[in-house]
């Protein structure tokens, strides 16, 4: 969302959505003071969650500023919704991470085939492009 669109966004004051507010990723990462109102947010939702990447290189995770927002992010809200069009990489350890931000306990750590369960239905709906 462009800055234009983001200050000609409004909501009626009546509206259940009224304490909805569109976060800029972009302008938020090197300045994340975000205005949580107490007890958090009901739903957050990151559209092109792709780029809340994080990789295993060398044995150890490398996490981006966005992941780290997303960490945030995902611990201030009840429902957090990733939304993305992308496909992962292909590296199992990498989708584990990218999980890790729905369910830390169930993906925490670096994947070990034959030890940790990739069954995900119950987190994400996967829809295929058809011809």
């Amino acid at each position: 969302m462009k800055r234009n669109q983001v200050e000609a966004h409004r909501f009626p004051t009546n509206s259940s959505l009224s304490q909805a507010a569109p976060l800029p990723v972009d302008e938020k990462i090197h300045a994340p003071k975000l205005q949580v109102p107490e007890g958090g947010w009901d739903l957050v939702v990151c559209d092109e969650a792709h780029k809340l990447s994080a990789t295993f290189f060398g044995g150890e995770g490398k996490y981006t500023k966005r992941y780290h927002l997303g960490q945030l992010l995902s611990g201030l809200t009840r429902h957090f919704l990733l939304m993305t069009a992308t496909p992962h990489n292909g590296k199992e350890e990498d989708f584990q991470l990218f999980l890790a931000l729905l369910d830390g306990d169930r993906f925490e750590g670096r994947f070990r085939d034959g030890v940790h369960q990739v069954e995900v239905s119950d987190l994400m709906r996967r829809m295929v492009k058809r011809a």
